[in-house]
């Protein structure tokens, strides 16, 4: 009997790790077209056309990797995307990313976000926060390279406190974003 339980729990093991192994990579920026990421990327990218927004969308809820292309930053595990384009344009205004595997206790999440911060600076982003007359955020939350801004942000999932942390990327240009100093 023993040794019948140790095979499931292998089984039951194995099954789960298998589930969480990625499927391939998303490699997305702002500026890009649909096509361009079907092209760059190994996970399915399928965008679908919204007559009432005239803006196009692609989401999905698998495991991949996700790479900004050219930019030197690349997540592992990532749980969802949900990518946009500008209302009757081809190109890619929002990327939202999933990038943390699980969620995440209180007592992990700070460690986490010193990782996904040390891998901006490690591939020379500039850490920035919002000023607006006397007030300002706390650096770290923005990061800019190129045209490119990538935002950090913390969304709680339960009552627990628990966390998974959202990639926001858009073009670094946009007016929302004039106030953020680097």
């Amino acid at each position: 009997m023993k040794y019948l339980a140790a095979i499931c729990l292998a089984l039951t093991t194995a099954c789960a790790m298998k589930s969480q192994r990625s499927q391939g990579v998303l490699r997305a920026n702002v500026g890009m077209t649909f096509d361009q990421v079907k092209a760059a990327s190994t996970v399915p990218v399928n965008p679908r056309y919204y007559e009432f927004t005239h803006a196009s969308k692609a989401i999905s809820e698998i495991v991949f990797d996700y790479e900004i292309p050219n930019m030197g930053v690349r997540f592992e595990q990532c749980r969802y995307f949900w990518i946009d384009t500008a209302s009757k344009s081809p190109i890619i205004n929002t990327i939202n990313i999933g990038i943390n595997a699980k969620k995440l206790p209180p007592s992990e999440f700070n460690a986490f976000l010193e990782q996904v911060r040390a891998r901006f600076t490690a591939a020379g982003w500039k850490a920035g926060h919002w000023v607006h007359g006397s007030e300002t955020g706390p650096f770290g939350r923005y990061w800019a390279f190129e045209n490119t801004l990538a935002i950090i942000e913390e969304k709680k999932v339960d009552d627990d406190g628990n966390s998974i942390v959202n990639l926001v990327i858009t073009p670094r240009d946009g007016t929302l974003y004039k106030d953020i100093q680097y």
